[in-house]
């Protein structure tokens, strides 16, 4: 085993964690990123990472200690705010907790989506249309996802009973695809549903 070669090197433990995360096999996944978190304790990725991991298991009071721990690292780094938001949405149901960590990402990003996505649950859908007027881009691109902005003001607008404009900003973000990618296909697959 790699590990036994070099026992003291983080990298090796978080890189074998990451590979078992993407088989699925997350509570391994959290062990070895443990283990590269003891090796190199400043680490506000690992921290960060064993919350998400933990996020991922339903584990939802571990996964706070840890993002909380990533977040006192380095807290000017966005993602984990966000993570911990999408983490007491799910764990709570409670847009007002999970909104109010979003009052502390750093100014450099605005989390126009997330707000986008809390106003949708919220059916504030007035307020969910200003956010996204404020969105600094066209095409919000996640880990897993590729969404138009004008496929979600589509969808706003279908839930407002609009089906007008949300017609047309639904053909908006169909017309914005790149018919020679197959991410885009994806993407356009999703926006016709």
């Amino acid at each position: 085993k790699v590990e036994k070669k070099v026992p003291n090197d983080s990298r090796v433990y978080s890189t074998l964690a990451y590979i078992r995360r993407r088989q699925g096999k997350f509570e391994e996944a959290g062990e070895g990123l443990k283990k590269a978190l003891k090796l190199d304790p400043k680490s506000y990725g690992y921290a960060s990472e064993i919350g998400n991991t933990l996020y991922q298991l339903g584990n939802y009071p571990e996964s706070e200690i840890y993002f909380d721990r990533a977040i006192s690292l380095h807290p000017d780094e966005s993602h984990t705010y966000i993570m911990k938001s999408n983490m007491y949405l799910r764990w709570h149901g409670d847009t007002k907790k999970s909104r109010s960590i979003l009052d502390f990402v750093p100014t450099a990003y605005y989390p126009w989506k997330s707000f986008v996505e809390l106003d949708i649950y919220e059916r504030n859908y007035l307020a969910a249309l200003d956010h996204l007027a404020k969105a600094p881009e066209q095409l919000f691109i996640g880990q897993h996802e590729i969404t138009p902005v004008a496929q979600l003001r589509g969808m706003i607008y279908y839930f407002m009973g609009d089906t007008a404009r949300s017609g047309v900003s639904f053909d908006t973000a169909v017309l914005s695809q790149n018919p020679k990618s197959q991410r885009d296909l994806m993407t356009t697959g999703f926006i016709c549903l």
